[in-house]
């Protein structure tokens, strides 16, 4: 009996990592929590390239610019904010947007079910931006409002591979440590 899975639902367990160089070599800084995920989003980001020539498509290409998405949380704690878009907290504790700061590039896990089995995915390079926010008044019901925070996913150079994403399922040796250290494919010789 097959342990893949057909379908794929439910989100949890989001982690953030930030990515460090150093001497031109990428490395990614321990994996950190982020509670009350509600969703993500990852839309392909790329075009195709045609050629015609002798009354026929002669070449075609696509080409994989990463994604672009949004990932959603009751709320971004400022520690992770702070980190993510280069904004500082304050000597009083309060986390200050500053309009030129610099956002640092991150790695972004987390985990999902599936029919069969659990999985885990990682996009290596990440960019956030601002995250939305609403403020509402209380009625009848205290309903959370929730942030969401837009994604700009690029490939990136690792190993002389432009990487972008990495999923594996639980039967995988890579399941039970994923989220000690961002996932780095080991990949098998040419040939």
């Amino acid at each position: 009996m097959s342990k893949k899975n057909k379908v794929r639902f439910g989100l949890e367990n989001l982690h953030v990592a930030p990515i460090k160089i150093v001497d031109d070599e990428v490395t990614f800084e321990t994996p950190i929590h982020i509670p009350g995920v509600v969703g993500f989003n990852a839309n392909p980001d790329g075009s195709d390239v045609e050629f015609w020539a002798d009354n026929i498509k002669y070449y075609f290409r696509e080409v994989n610019n990463g994604y672009t998405g949004d990932v959603e949380t009751a709320l971004f704690p400022d520690e992770i904010l702070a980190k993510l878009l280069g904004w500082p907290i304050d000597e009083k504790g309060a986390l200050v947007e500053i309009a030129d700061a610099t956002p640092a590039p991150f790695a972004i896990m987390g985990q999902f079910k599936g029919d069969k089995q659990a999985g885990r995915f990682v996009y290596y390079n990440c960019q956030a931006g601002r995250p939305s926010n609403a403020h509402s008044t209380q009625t009848e019901t205290a309903t959370p409002e929730t942030e969401t925070m837009p994604l700009e996913i690029l490939p990136i150079a690792i190993e002389d591979k432009l990487l972008v994403k990495s999923v594996v399922e639980q039967d995988s040796e890579a399941y039970d440590s994923f989220f000690t250290e961002v996932y780095l494919p080991e990949f098998l010789p040419e040939g």
